[in-house]
């Protein structure tokens, strides 16, 4: 059974499809049991595509409706008018339909984000470069600039990362993020990625009660995530998808 982390306070319009997978429900085995979803990490290929060809029948998906970044930590975002790949880029946008818009994800956040009726949607990858780099704030800036919502009209779901619990960091990030995204512990620091997420995003007018934020560290819930940091670097993908089925 292929298992789906959706919102479960935010209002989500019937034709949109919001979420992320977990690492059950797959074929992958070993560092990859089991849901898989990355095609670039050292899986057995067939395993992945199996893994994907069960994700798209369960959500009545296929590949040609997807639209992939290939994500490499940046504040770079495309607008999406058609289905694809799309190159050195970790935030997708569309208005139309019949493109769902992807993130792979283990440990970095996956931020999904619609409009009340579904018209908008958008999806971004933020790991700490991303929102150091302030991808989330760009894509959002965008958005109320280019859509002719209002702030009140969005909503904005963080899916499953890496909690500040595991974040642990160099002293270099003390100029890189204010301090009340920092967290001393026992002498090491720690980054908390998605307080500063939210805080970039609040501070573009989205109201507090338009968000919903997964509660669960992808680094502790072994058996439910992947998480590249828990894992060495040897460990599969979730993907997270969001999209409007006409």
């Amino acid at each position: 059974m292929i298992d789906l982390v959706q919102p479960v306070h935010l209002p989500v319009p019937q034709d949109v499809l919001v979420g992320m997978t977990t690492r059950s429900g797959g074929v992958s085995e070993g560092a990859f049991e089991s849901l898989n979803m990355g095609l670039d990490v050292g899986d057995n290929p067939d395993h992945v595509r199996t893994n994907r060809s069960r994700v798209w029948k369960s959500f009545q998906l296929s590949e040609d409706v997807l639209a992939k970044p290939e994500q490499v930590h940046s504040a770079r975002f495309n607008l999406v008018q058609s289905p694809g790949v799309f190159p050195a880029t970790d935030g997708l946008i569309t208005h139309e339909s019949n493109i769902f818009l992807t993130i792979q994800t283990a440990d970095c956040l996956p931020i999904l984000i619609w409009t009340h009726d579904g018209e908008w949607l958008a999806a971004i990858h933020s790991g700490w470069r991303g929102t150091e780099q302030r991808i989330p704030a760009e894509v959002i800036a965008f958005l109320l600039s280019g859509s002719g919502y209002s702030p009140h009209e969005f909503f904005v779901w963080i899916g499953s990362g890496l909690g500040v619990c595991h974040f642990e960091v160099g002293p270099e990030f003390a100029s890189k993020f204010d301090t009340q995204f920092l967290n001393n512990r026992n002498e090491s620091l720690y980054f908390d990625n998605v307080a500063a997420v939210y805080d970039q995003i609040l501070r573009q007018g989205i109201p507090a009660d338009n968000f919903e934020v997964v509660d669960e560290c992808t680094y502790c819930e072994s058996g439910k995530y992947f998480s590249h940091r828990r894992d060495k670097g040897v460990t599969g993908r979730m993907l997270a998808v969001i999209g409007r089925q006409n």
